[in-house]
């Protein structure tokens, strides 16, 4: 009915047109060529007041109406809906901009869309970090309940996997009945939180939106990374502990203060500056004035970004070692066990335990640190296997080959348990032959020689075992004729070296240098530091896991945390062992693993480094890859909402337009000189 009204404008043109009498004149023929073109002008100009008047009335008329354009997937505005709001939850959203931090703008942004439900609606809330809870698989009916758990999740320190969350929320979607189904990513879009394929098709399609909750990323510096790189720890030596940091921020950071605390105590600290985008590594030292567990923490000063300031780190230095020597009882096993007791501190560190290979079965391999086999001829199968799941779970090994030694038996049954290269050939018989080059920078040398010289009295020797290479191979000693003397092999699991030829006087003379010595008791130490300190760095949300002995069984097992709660544990028995697996990990910080009071273990917990990579992921690459409807402006998500649901309404729009003609019809209409004077008016009717 609205339409009609463009009719007006046309016909009150038609109806207020006169009709002017002819009346007699003299010729005007000349004077009416002069007014010709300025009468067409007029004449125009009133067509086109004609057309913005009916215009105008139209976009008016339909502003009224609010014409609605429908979008493909909309399903219309009474349809019931199933919607996941998915949270991103992980420490990147903490990051803070004008006073407010990203997770509280995703808070309500999702306010908001919990405002558009309608009754018989239902609503499921998920995390990118953890889908596992129970809640997350309920449906709410109840919206302000909803409401209330969506303000009670916590941040949580697990790293971020937003391609997991999104196939959890998707399998939800599938089993909801309304008609409705629309998945709302709520997330600072951190590149390294989506999987680098992409999500595979579905036989149903949700709608997909990604909410970005995004920052400018000011000035933030983060603590990456805490490696402890001294090999070997004692009490009263130096150690040494290089910090890795990354600039993630947009703007430059400047002499910012970084600080390494142990024991709640500051040791050192230094100034750094780093332009954006760039990782830096800075090296402290402090002494060890205590053996044990050693606790320590760096700690940046505050930025846009708390979370990342403060990363945990822990290490073990040996009180006491218990060492396993099995041989025959020759006389290079006797300078061997002389050399390891050759003084007081040693005898005090070190216990040995020793055993013939016939008897190693009585051997207590469980409780040792260290293990050191000295020209094995054979050992017991059943012996092998233990040796060989004891190093599995970091058990340093030295291996010492010689004449004894059943090169057979090695390469059938010791080597391949050990991981190790196979043993191709014995050379040397009926000549001498010294060592040749050393690799001086190794940790174990550490001590040893001073500085870049590497002076010492090169041992001589008649026999070898020459091995096959291998890539995880480091000779440390190599003979002159270039085979490796003593190597080193280094794995997660644990560590190995293995010495080619024995200290039997009639082999060799190195048992008589001056080398000897302290060449075996750094190597000692070396391997248990290994060993001590593999696994105690996790990342939050990973598993604390503890091999018992024994005689911890019977005793009260607590797990330490670093809020100061207190959680028994019980062990796992397996056919490895009695295990303690502690999942409860969420909170970044130290972890001790008590017996009666006693700390067997400490673990350092920190928030997963890829989640300190703050760069976003490509807005193209996740909605090719994900199937991502990208939101614009978060602020106005209900009205995306509406528009998505509903369709477009251009209402505004046609207002706006109706508006601007009949601005544009007034201005056109008393345009100066412009209106036509009554002879003229008479004229144009005649000529009409």
């Amino acid at each position: 009915m609205g339409l009609a009204a463009v009719a007006l404008p046309i016909l009150i043109h038609l109806f207020t047109r006169a009709r002017a009498k002819p009346i007699p004149f003299s010729s005007l023929r000349f004077l009416k060529q002069l007014r010709n073109q300025k009468i067409r002008r007029i004449k125009i100009r009133q067509i086109l007041l004609l057309l913005l008047r009916t215009l105008a009335v139209l976009f008016l008329v339909l502003g009224f109406a609010r014409p609605t354009c429908r979008t493909q997937s909309g399903s219309g505005a009474r349809s019931r809906t199933s919607a996941v709001l998915l949270l991103d939850n992980s420490a990147s959203m903490a990051l803070e901009e004008q006073g407010e931090s990203l997770f509280a703008a995703a808070r309500e942004a999702g306010a908001r869309i919990i405002e558009l439900m309608q009754p018989g609606d239902e609503l499921y809330l998920c995390t990118t970090t953890d889908t596992l809870e129970g809640t997350e698989r309920r449906a709410f009916h109840d919206f302000q309940a909803f409401r209330r758990r969506l303000e009670a999740t916590p941040l949580s320190f697990r790293a971020t996997d937003i391609s997991a969350g999104m196939r959890f929320a998707q399998n939800l979607l599938q089993s909801a009945h309304n008609v409705n189904k629309e998945l709302y990513l709520l997330s600072d879009m951190q590149a390294t939180g989506f999987a680098a394929d992409s999500l595979p098709a579905r036989e149903f399609n949700p709608r997909q939106y990604a909410v970005p909750l995004l920052a400018s990323h000011p000035a933030n510096l983060a603590v990456t990374g805490v490696r402890l790189r001294s090999a070997i720890l004692e009490r009263g030596k130096t150690v040494e502990v290089e910090v890795t940091l990354a600039n993630s921020g947009q703007e430059p950071g400047r002499t910012k203060l970084v600080q390494l605390f142990i024991h709640g105590q500051r040791v050192a600290q230094r100034m750094v500056s780093l332009e954006r985008g760039t990782t830096a590594q800075e090296l402290f030292r402090f002494i060890v004035d205590r053996d044990g567990w050693i606790e320590g923490y760096v700690q940046l000063e505050d930025d846009a970004l708390m979370e990342d300031n403060l990363r945990y780190f822990t290490f073990y230095v040996p009180e006491r070692l218990n060492v396993g020597v099995i041989g025959e009882r020759t006389a290079g096993s006797e300078l061997l066990q002389l050399a390891l007791q050759s003084s007081a501190d040693s005898s005090a560190f070190l216990r040995l335990f020793t055993a013939v290979p016939e008897r190693s079965s009585g051997l207590a391999i469980d409780s040792l640190q260290l293990l050191l086999l000295h020209d094995v001829s054979r050992l017991p199968d059943a012996v092998v296997e233990r040796i060989g799941a004891w190093h599995s779970r970091g058990g340093g090994i030295i291996l010492v080959l010689g004449r004894r030694t059943d090169i057979g038996w090695y390469n059938a049954r010791l080597a391949p348990v050990l991981g190790l290269s196979p043993v191709l050939a014995a050379f040397g018989e009926g000549g001498h032959f010294s060592l040749g080059r050393v690799d001086g920078t190794h940790p174990v040398f550490s001590g040893i020689f001073e500085g870049a010289e590497i002076q010492f009295a090169r041992p001589q020797f008649n026999f070898a075992c020459r091995v096959a290479s291998a890539p995880d191979q480091h000779a440390l000693l190599s003979f002159s004729t270039g085979d490796p003397y003593l190597y080193e092999v280094r794995r997660d699991e644990g560590a190995l070296l293995v010495f080619t030829s024995s200290f039997e006087p009639e082999v060799s003379d190195m048992a008589y240098r001056t080398i000897f010595a302290p060449l075996l008791h750094r190597s000692i130490s070396y391997l248990a530091a290994h060993g001590q300190n593999r696994g105690v760095e996790l990342s939050a949300g990973e598993v604390l896991r503890y091999r018992l002995a024994g005689q911890e069984l019977q005793k009260q097992l607590e797990i330490h945390r670093p809020d100061g709660g207190v959680d028994l544990v019980h062990p796992g028995i397996t056919a490895s062992g009695a295990w303690i697996d502690h999942a409860a990990t969420g909170i970044p910080g130290l972890y001790s693993l008590r017996a009666d009071g006693k700390r067997l273990a400490v673990w350092a917990v920190n928030i997963p480094a890829r989640e300190l990579d703050l760069r976003r992921a490509e807005r193209e690459l996740v909605e090719d890859s994900h199937h991502l409807h990208w939101v614009d402006d978060p602020a106005r998500i209900d009205q995306f909402i509406r528009e998505e649901r509903i369709g477009r309404e251009y209402w505004r729009e046609l207002l706006l337009a109706g508006l601007l003609l009949l601005l544009l019809e007034m201005a056109l209409y008393r345009e100066k000189g412009e209106l036509p004077s009554e002879e003229e008016s008479q004229e144009m009717r005649r000529g009409s």
